[in-house]
């Protein structure tokens, strides 16, 4: 099953971890820069420096012009976005900009996938669409639920197809009615 991405979809979040980019890039790649809203992906890896090279590797790998968050970007269709290493990351969602805040982990992980995605939850929810994919901890779970609660358009990755697939299946514990993507794909 693949997500279908209507119209009305202003912007798409992706949350990951251990065992996500080969999912992210086969997730983006039959999705064309000039028919798709804002991408904003946020994927744990270790050490300062590597969300900034997550838009390098990842941006080798997809069409879509990759960039690093600022406090105050204000997200633009047809780019892909990551955050900034160790802050979490906002989404104003009436006017699409980032927020970026420095404060302790949450749900155990600096950037939070589960506060990406809480950012959204609200009378701009149903104009979010969230996947959740491969990882090794249940961060993203919570967000997810509450987004697709409030009307989201919100899916995981099938954990028995993901690397590690406590992430997903904690969502699906969580949700159960959330979409489950096999393969992992969207489309316009």
């Amino acid at each position: 099953m693949s997500l279908k991405i209507h119209a009305g979809i202003r912007r798409i979040l992706i949350g990951g971890s251990a065992g996500s980019i080969a999912q992210v890039t086969e997730l983006l790649r039959e999705l064309v820069p000039e028919n798709a809203p804002p991408l904003v992906l946020l994927v744990h890896l270790d050490g300062g420096e590597q969300q900034e090279r997550l838009c390098q590797v990842v941006g080798e790998m997809i069409p879509f012009p990759c960039e690093v968050v600022q406090h105050g970007t204000r997200l633009e269709a047809g780019k892909l976005y990551t955050p900034h290493s160790n802050y979490h990351l906002l989404i104003e969602p009436e006017t699409n900009t980032c927020r970026l805040f420095d404060d302790e982990p949450f749900s155990y992980a600096k950037p939070s996938i589960d506060l990406l995605f809480g950012s959204c939850v609200g009378p701009e929810a149903e104009h979010t669409a969230a996947i959740l994919l491969s990882g090794a901890n249940e961060d993203g779970a919570r967000g997810i639920s509450e987004l697709h609660a409030e009307g989201g358009l919100c899916a995981v990755a099938d954990p028995a197809l993901s690397l590690f697939p406590t992430m997903p299946a904690a969502a699906l514990r969580r949700q159960p009615a959330l979409r489950v993507l096999n393969p992992v794909r969207l489309s316009a």
